[in-house]
């Protein structure tokens, strides 16, 4: 893809001591600011191979700019740091934040969102007529403003990080975000000096209150019941929009203590079925695959990364299965 060599090119001509990334694919959970370890994650072997095959622009077609970015990175002897925070610690900074009711007005906002997208884009509202640009990070450009907490707020993180990865170094910093987030990281880059206790904060999870008066054996005091109904009501939005994974905010049903399911169940299928009638069934596509999907196929994701260097390591190279990062369908269950 040309944004792909479009960085690659930059890579190699800046030779950056550090590259910053909104995503990260390893087993360990990498810490914001903190280099990603690919180096140790990732078989060493395959890894060094694919490194050295990203001089050749016929396997760098193969890749997305997300994959070019870290190989190309490694090629050059700089570090990926991750830029952002984790999604789980955005979704709960937003479930502290809001009530139930306010939750329940911005899901509605949220879906009249879709609606307006699917209706501009000529989206037949059933399962045979898949968006064409419905892949998971377009969906996440719909969600994601609705939220200072998906938005604002991480655009203050990856400002920090790029700010702290700018004094650490010599050498250029470059950042590699989707293009939705350039313009509102700019602005923040280019806007007041930060304070470190703020940021401190933002990379933070809510505290968690001491409970006044703990609720009986085997039922949910009445603010862990209503951060229960919060968080299915946020995850039937999630399966929904197919814009993140809904575990990010709600373990699947086998997870849920059976007092939560209680809760939680009739939160999530009322949302849900809301939700379906006002999208039309836009989260069941998965049938026909549309133009543009099956080109995405033929392009290897991070996601796919740590497949790569395997196949690498045995010395293969064959196809790669495009894997969806989008929701679970266990909440479908609940």
């Amino acid at each position: 893809p040309r944004g792909g060599e479009e960085l690659f090119a930059l890579l190699k001509e800046r030779k950056p001591r550090h590259v910053l990334m909104e995503s990260f694919a390893c087993e360990e959970e990498a810490q914001t600011g903190a280099e990603v370890p690919y180096r140790k994650s990732l078989h060493p072997f395959g890894l060094a191979r694919a490194v050295a095959l990203t001089e050749t622009a016929g396997f760098r077609g193969q890749l997305s700019a997300e994959v070019i970015g870290v190989l190309g990175t490694l090629n050059v002897g700089g570090s990926v740091l991750f830029a952002d925070r984790l999604h789980t610690v955005s979704f709960d900074r937003l479930v502290a934040r809001i009530s139930l009711q306010e939750t329940y007005v911005e899901i509605a906002k949220a879906a009249d969102k879709f609606a307006g997208v699917l209706e501009a884009n000529k989206v037949q509202s059933s399962a045979e007529a898949p968006a064409p640009w419905s892949t998971e990070l377009l969906l996440q450009n719909v969600l994601c403003p609705f939220f200072p907490e998906l938005w604002g707020e991480r655009h203050r993180v990856m400002a920090h990080v790029a700010r702290q990865a700018a004094k650490a170094s010599d050498s250029d910093v470059v950042a590699v975000v989707g293009s939705s987030h350039v313009e509102p990281l700019v602005e923040v880059l280019e806007g007041e000096e930060e304070r470190g206790e703020d940021v401190e904060a933002l990379l933070r999870g809510p505290e968690e209150e001491d409970a006044a008066s703990p609720a009986p054996t085997g039922s949910l005091s009445l603010a862990l019941r209503e951060e229960v109904e919060k968080r299915a009501a946020l995850a039937a939005l999630l399966v929904s929009t197919r814009a993140f994974p809904a575990e990010y905010v709600l373990p699947s049903t086998d997870d849920l203590l059976p007092e939560v399911r209680e809760v939680a169940r009739p939160v999530y299928l009322r949302c849900r079925q809301a939700m379906r009638e006002r999208l039309g069934g836009f989260d069941s596509f998965q049938s026909q695959q549309n133009p543009v999907e099956a080109m995405r196929t033929k392009v290897l994701s991070l996601s796919q990364l740590e497949e790569l260097c395997s196949k690498m390591a045995e010395g293969k190279q064959g196809q790669h299965s495009e894997h969806n990062g989008g929701p679970d369908s266990a909440h479908s269950r609940l």
